[in-house]
């Protein structure tokens, strides 16, 4: 055994506050025998905790203070070969789990096909025919961000939100903002990261929301849209039979539906068929508050 005491000093105790959070230093006298290597000596102190009061290890909290953590060990000698001084410092740190989150405002691009005008009519040719190929404009979907600490992550939870869309009204309402209204947000990250600050260990929750782009009709969201077209049509029966044209032969291109599965009328205006493919669920229970709501 090398070590044969080690004691804190406590006429070197002390504290310090600062603007960018203080901490302290502990002092340890640690002694020596014969039976080791002298060059090996100043390790040895920096990290005993076998023999009298132990050497704190990097990271640990400070006995009365857990975020107040160890940042750095120095050991040297002091009064001869056999004693050696360590003394460790403590960094003061906020706790991560109080910190308000940090909420952000972007945008999500793309070029999509489109099948309505700037005024929510259907486009077609000359002949009221759809194009083909559609034709396609950029489409900008806002995204808002909201990333926090949390205490525990949960894959779970994060499963039933990722891809989800909301199904009640009110999202991110606050002050005179009136938020999002249902199936126009949806829930596109919902991701942890482990972090640490000194002993806590916590994870950053990170949230991501994309809310459709409301052009060019507020009925859609994040419905799929469809031009209701076809080669049958329904009979008084309830059955379907196979549209022909002038010549008696089945189209060659679908021809546009009122909706009920019969043939549009010329001066009718086209219908689009709606369907929601993505699950819903309500994002009330997220905990997201707007902190910075825009004037209305």
């Amino acid at each position: 055994m090398a070590v044969i005491a080690c004691t804190e000093e406590g006429k070197n105790l002390n504290a310090r506050i600062s603007l960018d959070g203080g901490g302290c230093t502990r002092t340890f006298h640690v002694r020596f025998n014969t039976a080791d290597d002298p060059e090996l000596r100043p390790w040895i102190a920096a990290t005993n905790t076998a023999v009298g009061d132990p050497i704190p290890v990097s990271y640990a909290a400070h006995p009365y203070n857990a975020y107040i953590y160890v940042t750095d060990i120095n050991a040297g000698a002091a009064g001869g070969p056999f004693d050696y001084r360590v003394v460790v410092t403590y960094a003061r740190i906020e706790n991560p789990l109080t910190a308000a989150p940090v909420q952000s405002w972007g945008w999500a691009s793309s070029n999509e096909p489109i099948d309505m005008d700037k005024d929510g009519d259907a486009i077609l040719n000359s002949s009221r025919e759809p194009y083909d190929p559609a034709l396609s404009k950029d489409v900008h979907d806002q995204v808002f961000r909201d990333v926090r600490n949390v205490q525990y992550f949960d894959p779970g939870v994060a499963r039933v939100y990722k891809g989800a869309v909301n199904s009640d009204n009110d999202f991110l309402k606050a002050g005179d903002f009136a938020g999002f209204s249902a199936g126009w947000v949806k829930c596109t990250e919902y991701s942890g990261e482990p972090a640490r600050a000194g002993a806590l260990n916590y994870w950053v929750l990170t949230r991501e929301f994309v809310i459709r782009d409301p052009h060019p009709t507020a009925e859609t969201g994040w419905k799929a849209r469809v031009l209701d077209q076809g080669f049958k049509e329904k009979t008084a029966a309830d059955t379907y039979e196979i549209i022909k044209g002038s010549d008696g032969k089945p189209l060659a291109q679908p021809t546009l539906l009122d909706g009920s599965g019969a043939v549009l009328a010329d001066a009718a205006d086209p219908v689009f068929n709606f369907y929601d493919l993505d699950d819903t669920t309500t994002f009330a229970g997220l905990g997201i508050t707007l902190l910075y709501p825009p004037p209305v």
